[in-house]
């Protein structure tokens, strides 16, 4: 008899820590989904600022470019009085 309920005790106690490792492995997963969307969400917006780079890069260009033109170009004469 003693051993049955040693063995009982045992049982349940291993359901228990079963119990409690289910729930880590759930929480370990809810976690690794949430660092995954914010990984997707940091992405994402990594690209936006990209392109926002790349446009002020084109327009900084641009300026340069007709700054350079302008500056080619004589100035013109002021009639003298």
């Amino acid at each position: 008899n003693l051993y049955l309920l040693r063995l009982l005790f045992h049982m349940i106690k291993a359901a228990n820590e079963t119990d409690k490792q289910q729930t880590i492995v759930k929480l370990h997963e809810q976690s690794k989904k949430t660092l995954e969307q914010e990984i997707l969400k940091y992405r994402d917006e990594a690209q936006k600022k990209r392109k926002i780079i790349y446009q002020l890069e084109k327009e900084r260009d641009r300026y340069i470019n007709e700054a350079s033109e302008l500056t080619k170009k004589p100035l013109p004469n002021k009639p003298t009085k």
